[in-house]
């Protein structure tokens, strides 16, 4: 565990160092102060069960009746200026470790929008959402703060039981070797059982998570197919394994306060057996010490709770710090940082070339082979085949996305290279199967990802336009209204907008009008018709309706071109296609 921890400051730490040792600083600081505040009992007390007592800590300079007052305001001092130290030391404890936290999710998620495209397969979304909203806040609200609690109270404890060694030295080792021992095999017996929490922990937590996505994404098909029992037992299910594991973890960390005071009763009723028989003739001495003792239990008692529960709780999250330090050796986050974008312009005038390309999403797995074409400025070229073919993998590589384990492409007569790919993606848009709809504005959906204060309206509404979605955007309300209720279609168009909003030179469509009936698929196709020849339109399909209208087509096989033409061409020479036809409905 302590391996762990120490991996994670490592690699999540930088410049964090510091401030954990000031917290320890703290620490000591607040452990002295209550070092002095329970050292001043003994005296105080003496001082008031026989007021003639030998005790002088003033030299006669104050009579006894002033030390007295002046003990009994030290002592009060020191236990206010601890605890003003200790609530001090708890918040910036607390906004270190948030501030920490929302420097890991920054990480996490500049990693997301800015890695390589191909690296980000490794994790799924259901994953990489797990991460950054429970993983990360668990491992450093459960682990870390925990950590930092138990080390604060341990320095504490530990110099209180100083006091206690020097006023009582053998009476008080015994005691705290007995009571040491006892809290070790409390531990033991605790930690065997948190331990087979920890890894269940994260897994029912990650399930509960994917099933919370799954069920929500997935609202519409689940009604469609009246599947509402099935998800909804299913979501109960692992709520039930998840909600048990919680329970038992929450009531194996509620027990200990319970223990730990037993602990301390029992160390007690020694330590005070001890007293009374060494000093059976001198009552003072035996009040006092009783006083001085009673203070070191009712000061250490609090901290010994925290330091047990802040283990149970270290022991059960221990799974997920290991995760996080799994996630920063995989995705190599000491080697990551973001590229700032290449001044280098692209300008789009004769073609787009692909020489040779081979890619593979893993090493001698090659998912597209020996790929050679050419896109001329203002077609619309359709990349077509049957599905598992490597369209889309194949539209990810013409997009940038994916860099290509060999071969060339070039715009114009201008490599594409991984120093200038960010400046390229500036001339595409794209149009997806899946329509992502922000919860916002017509406006802000248009000017997708773009600043409230850099939004050209003019333009929004010129897009809006062309996408020929002017009328159902007036009759809900214009650009500032919420979108709601838009048909199939009309989300189309939408997106349609937003790849116009960027003043693209090419405008990729992946499998965009799958979902569309005959008649809007038609108009979506008569619409970016319209804007042949000024734009590029690359679009991948198997629906024939949307092929026909294509100047060229790629046919695509099990990663391989095995032709290129027009509709009628390909339709009359290759036989795959011909057979597509036949099966297709059009």
């Amino acid at each position: 565990m302590l391996k762990q921890f120490l991996k994670f400051i490592k690699y999540y730490g930088k410049n964090r160092s510091i401030k954990i040792f000031l917290f320890i600083c703290i620490s000591v600081l607040a452990g002295c102060l209550e070092f002095i505040g329970v050292g001043l009992v003994y005296p105080f007390l003496i001082m008031v069960i026989k007021p003639n007592n030998s005790i002088n800590l003033f030299n006669n300079f104050i009579n006894e009746f002033y030390q007295l007052v002046l003990i009994g305001f030290l002592i009060i001092l020191m236990f206010v200026l601890k605890n003003i130290l200790m609530i001090i030391c708890t918040y910036l404890q607390n906004k270190f470790v948030i501030s920490w936290k929302n420097d890991i999710n920054e990480m996490l998620m500049q990693f997301y929008l800015y890695a390589p495209y191909k690296k980000l397969y490794a994790d799924t979304n259901s994953e990489k959402i797990y991460n950054l909203t429970v993983l990360s806040s668990q491992t450093l609200e459960t682990f870390v703060l925990r950590t930092l609690v138990f080390i604060t109270n341990g320095i504490i404890i530990f110099l209180i039981l100083t006091l206690l060694l020097i006023k009582f030295s053998l009476i008080a080792l015994f005691t705290i070797i007995l009571v040491a021992l006892c809290l070790y095999c409390l531990n033991k017996f605790f930690k065997k059982r948190t331990e087979v929490l920890a890894p269940k922990m994260l897994e029912f937590s990650l399930k509960n998570n994917n099933q919370v996505i799954e069920n929500v994404k997935n609202l519409k098909e689940i009604r469609i197919f009246s599947a509402e029992k099935f998800f909804l037992n299913k979501f109960l299910n692992i709520q039930r394994e998840n909600n048990n594991v919680i329970f038992k973890n929450s009531f194996f960390a509620a027990i200990p306060p319970y223990m730990v005071e037993m602990l301390l009763v029992m160390a007690l009723i020694v330590i005070a057996g001890f007293i009374t028989y060494q000093n059976i003739n001198d009552s003072s001495k035996i009040i006092a010490s009783y006083g001085l003792i009673l203070a070191v239990i009712f000061r250490i008692a609090p901290s010994l709770n925290r330091i047990q529960v802040a283990m149970n709780h270290m022991n059960s999250s221990k799974e997920m710090i290991k995760k996080m330090n799994e996630e920063y050796e995989k995705n190599k986050f000491d080697k990551f940082s973001v590229k700032s974008l290449s001044d280098e312009e692209f300008t789009y005038k004769n073609s787009l070339k692909l020489k040779n390309v081979n890619f593979g999403y893993k090493e001698n797995i090659q998912v597209l082979k020996d790929i050679s074409f050419e896109i001329k400025k203002g077609e619309i070229v359709g990349i077509t085949g049957l599905s598992g073919a490597g369209k889309s993998t194949l539209a990810d590589i013409i997009m940038g996305l994916l860099p290509v384990d060999s071969g060339e492409i070039f715009v114009d007569d201008k490599e594409l290279t991984l120093a200038n790919v960010d400046s390229y993606r500036q001339i595409i848009s794209y149009v997806p199967q899946d329509m992502n709809i922000l919860d916002e504005s017509y406006k802000n959906n248009v000017a997708w990802g773009i600043e409230e204060d850099k939004i050209d309206i003019q333009k929004v509404k010129e897009c809006i336009k062309r996408a020929c979605l002017n009328e159902v955007v007036e009759s809900n309300g214009g650009l500032n209204s919420k979108i709601i209720g838009l048909s199939q279609g009309q989300k189309q168009r939408l997106m349609i907008a937003r790849a116009l909003y960027k003043n693209p030179e090419i405008i990729v469509l992946d499998e965009a009008t799958s979902a569309l009936d005959v008649e809007t698929e038609k108009e979506i196709m008569q619409m970016l018709k319209s804007i042949k020849g000024e734009k590029t339109i690359i679009i991948i399909a198997h629906r024939l309706a949307t092929l026909k209208e294509c100047d060229k087509l790629i046919y695509v096989k099990s990663g391989e071109i095995v032709d290129i033409g027009s509709y009628t061409d390909i339709k009359n020479r290759n036989e795959d296609f011909k057979n597509l036809i036949k099966l297709s409905k059009f």
